[in-house]
């Protein structure tokens, strides 16, 4: 037995990619949009109104800082965390013969080593910024 419906959208999710499982409420379209391969602003938008509407501001907190950074924040996940050597590309004193080479700690005066310390506690440990 099929149901008629008067529906002016009706048969419209099937014509439009990505639209399929938009009925299932705010997490399915953010697994249709994963699946799809939208761009991640846009999941973390979503993330941000599902914390609100799950009433976790944890949640909220998290999606906001992974789509506009962790400046403020009180701490970085782990996985923000990143070892890079700092680099410096040497050069001779016409500034030709350009190579890049890994600067160690122990270059720097125990002035500039120390306020390397107190703002970033590792030189090699870059933060990874959040993809767009």
């Amino acid at each position: 037995m099929q149901v008629a419906t008067n529906s002016p959208n009706q048969g419209q999710a099937e014509r439009m990619p990505g639209m399929v499982n938009r009925r299932g409420g705010l997490l399915a379209q953010i697994e249709a949009d994963l699946i799809d391969d939208r761009p991640l602003s846009s999941l973390m938008q979503k993330c941000i109104v599902l914390g609100g509407r799950a009433g976790s501001e944890k949640m909220r907190d998290w999606a906001r800082w992974e789509l506009n950074g962790y400046a403020g924040a009180d701490a970085v996940p782990p996985y923000r965390h990143v070892h890079a050597p700092l680099m410096a590309v040497i050069t001779n004193l016409a500034a030709y013969d350009g190579r890049p080479t890994q600067v160690h700690e122990d270059v720097f005066a125990d002035q500039i080593r120390d306020a390397i310390r107190e703002t970033i506690d590792d030189i090699e440990d870059a933060i990874r910024a959040p993809t767009r």
